[in-house]
């Protein structure tokens, strides 16, 4: 049994060695600490890296001729401009009409639509309804669109002067033909249609 002045010294030594374990581990913290609070300030110190250039793309490479006036130019079947051609009349653009005239669709429905809408023309209700449920794509049964000035006074090829909606009028198929007959007031001022001469 060990004597009784040994056990305060054991229970000393004991609480000696705790409270050194205790000291190094503040110690080893406090180290620690000021390491970390050294290289925030070692960091602060430092200049900023400047920031790289921007990178550009590289620049496409220029297609060749051909594809780049393709690009610029359009489909030529597809242009809508009126070029300077030989197939071309040179009043309206429209392919030539030297020995036979079209007549031109989207003057007649100029013309069509404005009758219409006009309520002196010579159109009957059901013929200006008829027209404006078309949208002046057809013309109503019995009825023509003249021209005051027919176009058999003109060449073929400048009839497209002609041929414009300021110069056309819808009329009953009966007027309209009265018109170019004898004692009618187209024949007696430009003459009979050509198909009519010598009858």
């Amino acid at each position: 049994m060990p004597a009784p002045l040994a056990i305060p010294a054991v229970i000393g030594g004991a609480a000696w060695l705790y409270r050194s374990y205790k000291a190094y581990k503040a110690y080893k913290k406090l180290k620690q600490l000021k390491q970390l609070k050294d290289a925030a300030d070692a960091a602060r110190k430092l200049k900023p890296l400047p920031k790289p250039p921007p990178v550009k793309p590289p620049a496409p490479k220029s297609p060749p001729a051909a594809a780049k006036n393709a690009r610029r130019f359009g489909d030529r079947k597809k242009c809508k401009q009126k070029c300077p051609s030989k197939d071309k009349c040179k009043y309206c653009g429209r392919k030539k009409h030297d020995t036979f005239y079209e007549r031109d669709m989207a003057e007649r429905r100029k013309a069509l639509l404005r009758d219409a809408s006009d309520p002196s023309s010579e159109l009957d209700p059901v013929a200006r309804q008829f027209i404006k449920d078309t949208g002046g794509k057809s013309v109503p049964e019995n009825y023509e669109v003249s021209h005051e000035k027919p176009l058999y006074t003109k060449p073929y090829s400048e009839r497209c002067k002609l041929d414009k909606a300021w110069n056309m009028k819808t009329q009953p198929k009966p007027v309209h033909r009265a018109r170019h007959k004898k004692c009618g007031d187209q024949y007696h001022d430009f003459g009979p249609p050509p198909r009519s001469k010598g009858k």
